[in-house]
């Protein structure tokens, strides 16, 4: 009876594809030129009264540049009304918008963390896969003095992590499968650029679905075979959250390409090329 246990998580969170490239935006650039009298936003403060949608949308504007809703910049999305009633009402409605944009931008439901969940669930799965993996060669490796007892448990212990191996690839396979087939059936029904955006992310689930992170690391000093279990332990990789933070640090900056940061900002986008 083996003598170990395996935890496969009860979920991970499919990576979520840019669904804005910036690509898009030279697009937008020729369609609406800077300075244009087509592009729909008047760049000096409003005339109060103003409506949420107007003071929300001016605020989504000014996120992009300051990288929230600046508290003392009311009247570039609010105007500034005369009376002390109004002063009140436009402070109230730059407050919802605030925490409107500020929640659009970096709550749970935001691209970014949804964006960063999906890639740390990758590395999380790739690096059970390849300790378990390693745990598993180890098992394969004989203890002095073991008697016939010891040996079994030994090659239950193996079969355990192998086990824990194949219940990870299902997993992986069963959420990403589940996502492709979202994204298919949402796409059947969009139009236009969502529909190219749906696109894109049923054809990075449909290779991913594929494609579970497996154990690649080969023996060392080029030879084809583990020669002991403290090799195997060497190769073993740390989990992402017990890394060196600077680790971490460097890890998250690779991912924030030109096409990451457009698809932040998609919300936006809709109203003016913050460029």
């Amino acid at each position: 009876m083996a003598i170990v246990s395996v935890n496969v998580p009860p979920e991970i969170y499919p990576e979520v594809t840019a669904f804005t490239l910036w690509s898009e935006l030279v697009e937008q650039q020729q369609r609406v030129p800077a300075r244009s009298h087509n592009s729909g936003f008047n760049v000096n403060d409003p005339v109060w009264p103003v409506n949420q949608d107007t003071v929300t949308a001016r605020g989504r504007v000014l996120s992009a540049y300051y990288g929230t809703v600046p508290i003392d910049m009311g009247h570039a999305i609010a105007g500034s009304p005369d009376d002390e009633l109004s002063q009140d009402h436009a402070k109230f409605l730059t407050n919802i918008a605030r925490n409107t944009v500020q929640t659009e931008r970096y709550g749970p439901k935001s691209f970014i963390q949804r964006f960063l969940r999906g890639k740390y669930s990758t590395i999380e799965v790739k690096t059970l896969a390849t300790n378990w993996s390693l745990e598993a060669i180890v098992c394969q490796f004989a203890v002095p003095g073991e008697d016939q007892a010891a040996r079994d448990i030994r090659n239950a212990n193996r079969e355990v992590y192998l086990q824990g191996v194949q219940d990870l690839e299902q997993l992986w396979e069963r959420e990403y499968t589940h996502a492709w087939e979202s994204a298919d059936s949402a796409a059947a029904g969009a139009r236009g650029l969502d529909k190219k955006r749906l696109e894109r992310a049923r054809e990075l689930y449909r290779v991913m679905k594929d494609a579970p992170p497996v154990f690649d690391i080969d023996p060392p000093n080029g030879g084809l075979y583990w020669e002991s279990a403290a090799e195997c332990q060497q190769e073993k990789l740390v989990p992402f959250m017990n890394r060196a933070k600077v680790d971490r640090l460097r890890t998250y900056e690779g991912y924030f390409t030109k096409d990451m940061v457009a698809s932040h900002y998609s919300t936006v986008m809709n109203i003016v090329d913050i460029r």
